[in-house]
């Protein structure tokens, strides 16, 4: 499996505050199965910033020290970016790392609100090579009151990743909704762990790609976890066919390991 999003880098940001922790989140990870991980400390969310040549820096401190314990895990450098809407664009994304140096950008909103610059700022990432990919659509109070919002989006050509912990239940019942909805809908293209520690944010990737198979069957997680591939690859990730249903789902009936 790869990762497309966790929070692994020690001295960053809210992950592992010292390469102990870091080395056993990224063991637990490896014993789930993930050989891959794209390390994605925040970037511009105050008090946190991690510019690219940083991030390259501990990246590559954290392969070295991989390689001398016998660790199969990779890290490839990565970045959250929390995305205001700024202008002008250029100044906006100043700093800005792309996931495993590829064309894929991962872009963290507002919790509270979309920028109003959000589909114009779409176009300017498509303009320059770039694609959008919305990190933890679901955990987005505009996308949760009304996951349609997400899907508009979705049609100007973002992708959407959905956190792991989501799916399990782990950020409350209105997330987990939202998070099945958006899945059940195929409006998701990847699924990440979003790890931040071993205890309150433990990386969840293995159980909820085995409750998403249960519960939806193979086709989309096999969808999202070669989608990941296909991103690592700089490829063009796949998308389900769009529903535009808004039916609810009966997700208090979903079971949680």
């Amino acid at each position: 499996m790869i990762d497309t999003h966790c929070h692994l880098l020690p001295m960053c940001d809210d992950g592992p505050a010292e390469w102990q922790t870091c080395m056993e989140m990224a063991g637990n990870a490896a014993a789930q199965g993930v050989r891959t991980i794209i390390a994605t400390p925040h970037h511009r969310r105050a008090p946190y910033d991690n510019p690219p040549e940083k991030i390259r820096e501990i990246v590559g401190r954290f392969n070295q020290m991989a390689e001398k314990e016998n660790l199969a895990v990779t890290v490839l450098e990565g970045q959250e970016f929390h995305w205001e809407g700024n202008a002008p664009w250029h100044r906006a994304v100043e700093g800005l790392q792309t996931l495993g140096s590829t064309g894929y950008a991962l872009l963290e909103l507002p919790h509270r609100r979309t920028p109003a610059s959000f589909r114009e700022d779409l176009a300017a990432f498509r303009a320059r090579g770039l694609h959008v990919v919305i990190a933890h659509p679901e955990r987005h109070l505009p996308f949760v009151q009304d996951p349609l919002k997400l899907y508009s989006f979705l049609r100007e050509g973002a992708y959407a990743q959905l956190t792991a912990s989501s799916l399990t239940g782990h950020h409350g019942k209105a997330v987990q909704e939202a998070a099945w909805t958006m899945a059940r809908n195929g409006w998701v293209h990847l699924l990440a762990s979003d790890a931040h520690n071993l205890g309150s944010r433990p990386n969840r990737l293995e159980a909820a790609y085995a409750l998403a198979a249960g519960e939806l069957g193979d086709r989309l997680p096999e969808l999202w976890m070669r989608n990941a591939e296909r991103l690592v690859r700089d490829e063009e990730l796949r998308r389900e066919e769009f529903v535009t249903r808004k039916t609810g789902v009966r997700w208090w009936n979903i079971r949680i390991p």
